[in-house]
């Protein structure tokens, strides 16, 4: 009977920590519905560092953002704030490479399994490192103790991975939008213009029609000496009217765009 007592307490404490784990989860999902633009990675960041600190046990946490092709990342401190302290870094850790690489975690236990692999300082006093890969880099948590992390933390930090994956996604639809917008925009502002382009082409033609008329008719009676200067002012008018027709046939080919 204390076995099933026991058996009951742990099963009863696991369910806890699930529910726990899933409105942790579930709150930073609420930040990343709620962006809008870049500007609310502060928010999401505040938010995530705040629910990951009720779960795991750590000192510090990062977001690496890392480009493999240029060999280089930068890294974030996340805080309470959100996102602080961008560094920049020429080479790629050979434990955030592999986890990048492999999709799975990569844990240095301790201070001397940090220096034989990270190429970059670490901050002092810290024993342990634990990273996590997502879509664009890894998630990193340090502690001032070795073997801080158990396989319940990195379970945790994993379902963490994927809600940052998600933001990710979200900030990516997000530009997209904006960019259709603005195409959207462009191409109503085009048709305004094209619309606007017809009206003066066919006010422009019907002066240009009536000046050219007229000075046909001037130049039948017209003194020898006076017919330069009409020849001139038709020749003047004929290629306004070109001017007249390409800006007609703009506007058909804006409203037809």
């Amino acid at each position: 009977r204390t076995r099933a007592l026991e058996r009951e307490s742990r099963e009863r404490r696991k369910a806890e920590s699930a529910v726990r784990i899933n409105l942790g989860l579930q709150r930073v999902r609420n930040e990343i519905l709620r962006m809008r633009d870049e500007g609310d990675w502060q928010r999401v960041a505040a938010a995530f560092h705040a629910e990951l600190r009720q779960l795991v046990d750590l000192d510090g946490c990062v977001f690496n953002i890392i480009d493999l092709t240029a060999n280089a990342y930068k890294g974030y401190d996340v805080t309470a704030a959100g996102l602080e302290n961008e560094a920049q870094y020429a080479g790629i850790d050979p434990p955030l490479r592999r986890a990048m690489e492999s999709g799975q975690p990569s844990y240095r236990r301790s201070r001397n399994a940090i220096e034989k692999e990270y190429l970059h300082p670490m901050p002092l006093g810290v024993q342990s490192i634990l990273d996590v890969p997502f879509s664009r880099g890894t998630i990193a948590i340090d502690s001032l103790r070795e073997n801080a992390f158990d396989a319940r933390a990195i379970s945790i930090l994993e379902q963490f991975a994927q809600v940052l994956n998600e933001a990710h996604l979200r900030l990516d639809d997000l530009q997209v939008l904006k960019m259709t917008e603005e195409q959207l925009y462009q191409a109503k502002k085009m048709e305004s213009i094209g619309e606007l382009s017809a009206g003066l082409a066919h006010n422009f033609n019907n002066i240009l029609a009536a000046n050219m008329g007229n000075i046909e008719l001037a130049m039948m009676n017209a003194p020898h000496h006076v017919l330069t200067y009409l020849q001139v002012a038709l020749e003047a008018s004929r290629e306004a009217a070109d001017l007249v027709r390409e800006l007609m046939l703009f506007s058909r080919a804006q409203n037809v765009q």
